[in-house]
């Protein structure tokens, strides 16, 4: 939101949302690269360890292994939960937030 104010911890935030946070954007990241370099790696034919089937827009079916084929399929939906466990953790530690100064890039500057 242009000109709001930021939430952030008083204190260090706790380690499980710490974790959560780091978890939720480590998640994000890989589900998008993914999907975006897949053409590259990806198996057009199944065999016996590459079963699971992707369909691209492109109209491409990639076949992934069974960990991989399950990260593409719900990878986006983890990392909106765990997101949403951080806003709910953070919703119901009220008292240990403080609203954060207009400048969000104070951590940049040298001086």
């Amino acid at each position: 939101m242009p000109g709001g104010r930021g939430l952030r911890w008083k204190t260090k935030p706790p380690l499980y949302w710490s974790i959560l946070a780091w978890v939720g954007v480590s998640n994000f990241f890989a589900f998008w690269i993914l999907l975006f370099t897949i053409s590259w790696w990806g198996q057009t034919t199944p065999d016996i360890l590459h079963r699971v089937e992707l369909h691209t827009r492109d109209d491409h079916t990639y076949y992934l292994g069974p960990v991989l084929g399950w990260v593409a399929t719900y990878g986006f939906w983890i990392a909106v939960v765990l997101f949403g466990l951080c806003w709910l953790i953070m919703w119901f530690s009220w008292d240990k937030l403080e609203q954060g100064e207009k400048d969000h890039l104070t951590f940049l500057k040298l001086s």
